[in-house]
């Protein structure tokens, strides 16, 4: 006698709480590639090191360069490399101390004021820099591209006196 054909066994189907999981992990690896690719794409167009001189608190300075004066900072940036290291390390432990300061129980003042003269002068030694970067390369421009220059501020500063949302 022949050995009855049984049906092919389908595998159990995932239960509901498993579709659910996989659906919601699919959906979160999306989410992060999406955040990935859009930080790529919406990246400030201008090329050079303009995230460099961004944090060297130049301000309004910054804003009224252009492409091609970013550039030219370049090496100027990568010549001061080294101590602007040093005074962003200096920047982060500050900011380490105040808040071990700010958490300690009890409570010592004269230890967060202490740390937050460091950050003080650690914002400082950034700055100081960053305007001497600044100096040198406007020291290098033409009498037009300064006054170019100089409007471009300007231009920022009236672009900028708008009211202001209220913080919360």
């Amino acid at each position: 006698m022949a050995d009855p054909v049984e049906p092919a066994a389908q595998p159990p189907r995932p239960s509901q709480r498993l579709r659910v999981l996989l659906i919601a992990s699919l959906a979160l690896n999306l989410l992060v590639l999406g955040v990935v690719v859009g930080s790529f794409l919406n990246e400030d167009r201008r090329k050079g090191p303009d995230r460099s001189i961004r944090q060297l608190g130049v301000g309004p300075f910054e804003r009224a360069l252009t492409a091609d004066d970013l550039a030219a900072l370049g090496p100027d940036l990568r010549a001061r490399r080294p101590g602007l290291r040093a005074s962003s390390r200096n920047l982060r432990g500050s900011l380490v101390e105040a808040t071990e300061a700010l958490r300690s129980v009890p409570f010592d003042p004269a230890r967060f004021e202490a740390a937050l003269q460091q950050h003080v002068s650690a914002v400082a030694g950034i700055q100081k820099q960053g305007f001497e970067i600044l100096s040198m390369h406007v020291a290098r421009m033409s009498d037009a591209e300064r006054a170019a220059f100089a409007d471009r501020i300007v231009a920022n500063m009236k672009a900028r006196k708008g009211p202001r949302a209220p913080r919360d």
